[in-house]
């Protein structure tokens, strides 16, 4: 069945300048992985990353080619649960620990991502022994830099804690600037200026901090 009725944002400068050069067979991504000693509290650390999703829309976003355009729209959703994955590395001899996280970093990079499904945040839990677990995070590159993921690692954090010292989380709405937001000013004011950022204008060099996105463009 064909979409009609697709609302969505216009891609910000770097995301438009990413997708030229990823296409759509390619997935650029940017990924980390966090280290917990100690006893882990899987739902409490699951509850948390649902938090950080519900503040920041990025997070929630996924992409729309439409026929007959250049560039995709993105698209944020309400709310959306991530895409988890136990990993029992107990088995496995401390001597090769960094060895297979680096294995299993590969086989996220390889995983075949669907930019239209919702949500594109990927998280694995490697065990690798009672008390000692690796998380992977993975996202695609048109909704994560490394600025981001350093935000996204502090803020899952903080809830984390919260969630295992009984701690309430205040309820609170998205903040009033989102990712989208800035993409849909950028298109204005490339309208507006009628050359930043197309091939051919003049040089212009524009870093903005939204979201705990950085945001450039050449």
């Amino acid at each position: 069945m064909q979409v009609t009725g697709l609302k969505g944002f216009h891609l910000s400068l770097q995301q438009a300048r990413l997708w030229t050069l990823q296409g759509e067979s390619q997935v650029y991504r940017v990924q980390c992985a966090l280290r917990i000693d100690g006893p882990f509290g899987l739902k409490a650390f699951q509850q948390a990353v649902q938090w950080t999703m519900s503040q920041h829309s990025i997070l929630r976003t996924s992409f729309y080619h439409l026929p007959g355009k250049e560039l995709p729209l993105q698209v944020i959703h309400p709310c959306v649960e991530t895409d988890y994955m136990l990993i029992d590395g107990t088995n496995l001899l401390e001597t090769t620990h960094n060895v297979q996280i680096q294995t299993y970093f590969a086989q996220m990079q390889r995983e075949y991502v669907d930019l239209t499904r919702c949500p594109l945040l990927r998280i694995r839990f490697l065990r690798l022994a009672v008390h000692v677990h690796i998380i992977l995070v993975s996202l695609p590159a048109l909704c994560a830099d490394e600025t981001t993921l350093r935000l996204f690692v502090a803020e899952v954090s903080q809830r984390y804690s919260h969630a295992l010292q009984g701690i309430p989380w205040q309820e609170v709405g998205e903040g009033p600037l989102q990712y989208a937001d800035v993409a849909a000013w950028q298109a204005v004011s490339r309208y507006r200026v009628g050359q930043v950022g197309l091939p051919g204008g003049p040089a212009v060099r524009c870093v903005y901090r939204v979201d705990g996105v950085v945001l450039s463009g050449d």
